[in-house]
């Protein structure tokens, strides 16, 4: 069909607080996208071209690790298998095209994994991070890179590299369930423990996990935390960190 009337396409909600309408050309894919304020899309990446376009409102978005603020009339360019998160800072209208097409653009079931850790958390040995997922269908673990460090500041954000290739899956984890996985990190010294809670050096604990959807489309999520002696490992408030899960 030559001409397609996106007013009369059924809505659907991916994720909370997303209300799109999809539909594919012979190459490229469509989704239409009413998004409420504060609803977030976590970090992913895919090997489709990826190009979002604003038509009202303002997105955050972070691409290959650096934060841009999208207003209604710009356009975000995503390249292939790059590392990207969407936050609505207003209530927004977007069109999003990916080339070529992808299959699960409006898919509901996607797996969507996070990383939670324990109140309190961060100094411990081992340090526990469990990971639950928030889509409806299963994903399988490909991957898990973790580091806990003292340094005296908080390392800028950087790009993920995605591993290619086939990688065995490890773990699967059921839509809407979780999984807590004991690290096996190094031990802080006493001299770090003292430094981290008399504030003369920060610990964070930072990686990503490398995932499959059940079609096999590779999927990941970055994660840094920040150790906080009163909460435990909390999201860092400095610019740039946004990691979407």
């Amino acid at each position: 069909m030559p001409v397609i009337d996106t007013r009369t396409l059924p809505i659907r909600a991916p994720k909370p607080g997303w209300h799109g309408r999809f539909f594919d050309a012979h190459a490229m894919s469509f989704a239409y996208y009413d998004i409420d304020a504060g609803a977030s899309l976590h970090e992913h990446a895919h090997s489709n071209e990826e190009v979002w376009n604003v038509v009202a409102g303002e997105l955050e978005m972070t691409i290959g690790g650096e934060t841009f603020r999208i207003a209604a009339g710009s356009a975000a360019i995503v390249p292939p298998h790059t590392a990207h998160s969407v936050r609505a800072l207003l209530a927004s209208s977007v069109i999003v095209v990916d080339h070529p097409r992808r299959a699960q653009v409006a898919a509901t079931g996607r797996a969507a994994l996070g990383v939670e850790f324990a109140p309190g958390a961060g100094l411990d040995t081992p340090l526990a991070v469990t990971i639950r997922n928030r889509g409806q269908w299963a994903g399988f673990i490909v991957k898990l890179e973790i580091e806990r460090r003292v340094d005296a500041v908080l390392p800028a954000p950087a790009p993920t590299v995605i591993p290619q290739g086939h990688l065995a899956r490890q773990t699967v984890i059921e839509g809407g369930a979780s999984q807590t996985i004991d690290t096996s990190l190094a031990p802080l010294t006493d001299a770090e423990r003292a430094a981290v809670l008399e504030g003369r050096a920060v610990l964070y604990v930072r990686g990503a996990v490398f995932y499959e959807d059940t079609e096999g489309e590779r999927h990941h999520t970055t994660f840094c935390r920040e150790f906080d002696a009163a909460r435990g490992l909390v999201p860092p408030a400095s610019a740039g960190f946004n990691y979407g899960d």
